[in-house]
């Protein structure tokens, strides 16, 4: 249900130049993070760092939140629902590209633990896990900690190390 407050935030926005002005600042502040994570001398100062960046996240909600309110009648406009459910219909259109990514990852951090080196063999590989273990995640999460897969060299012995027998010494 986080769709609809994203979706007041983003249609009802600062004026452009309050949003010129705060996105490089955004920026500075977030590489001045990164910095002062290196060194426990800078706690300090991350703390700080950490509410501006807070105080700025409560102006975007609250700046959000009151333009819609004062444009309470935008509701009343089909444009305003059609902007809304599009980004709910592309949200949900997502969901299936991230199922698939998962699996892929996984396959391909097994593949990363072998020692096949063409490009063929890798891209074979892919199939022969696919046919193997499928989509079943607990498998392919068994298969990525099986240590005898850092020695498959052929896609033999992968697909003897996903099918849990023991491989060639």
């Amino acid at each position: 249900m986080s769709i609809i407050p994203m979706f007041i935030i983003s249609e009802y926005t600062l004026s452009i130049w309050a949003e010129l002005i705060i996105v490089p600042v955004l920026a500075l502040i977030s590489g001045l993070l990164v910095v002062s994570e290196k060194d426990k001398k800078y706690h300090q100062f991350k703390k700080l760092l950490n509410i501006i960046l807070i105080v700025i996240g409560f102006i975007y909600i609250f700046v959000g939140i009151k333009g819609f309110i004062t444009n309470l009648n935008d509701a009343s406009k089909v444009d305003f629902w059609q902007k809304m459910f599009i980004d709910i219909i592309g949200i949900m259109l997502h969901f299936p590209l991230l199922f698939f990514l998962q699996y892929v990852s996984i396959y391909e951090q097994i593949i990363k633990r072998t020692k096949l080196k063409k490009r063929i063999q890798k891209f074979l590989a892919i199939w022969v896990i696919f046919f193997e273990n499928k989509f079943h995640k607990n498998e392919l999460l068994r298969s990525l900690r099986n240590y005898k897969l850092w020695r498959a060299d052929t896609l033999e012995e992968l697909k003897n190390c996903l099918n849990g027998d023991s491989m060639k010494s």
